[in-house]
């Protein structure tokens, strides 16, 4: 989609509530992948399977910001709250 339209989501900020809420994922590093809040590490690797969906080399907008908050460590509210205190705008 972005090499088609042009939009690569350059300074827009996605935030997600994750199982896991630290991108561990070495083959596929995203630059902008911010962990906020405390960081919970699960043995699943959706958050890193979403986040290069969205914001990888070949993802949908490959300029976005991700901000990712553990859904272990946070109620969804809780969760919800933090990241709009970073500014972010969609959940």
């Amino acid at each position: 989609i972005h090499t088609e339209l042009g939009l690569t989501g350059d300074g827009v900020k996605i935030g997600m509530v994750e199982t896991n809420s630290v991108f561990n994922d070495s083959e596929h590093p995203i630059d902008r992948f911010i962990t906020v809040g405390e960081p919970y590490a699960a043995s699943n690797s959706h958050v890193q399977f979403t986040s290069n969906i969205l914001a990888g080399a070949d993802g949908v907008a490959p300029e976005v910001t991700v901000y990712s908050v553990a859904a272990e460590t946070n109620t969804f509210f809780e969760g919800t709250e933090l990241l709009l205190s970073y500014g972010v705008k969609a959940i």
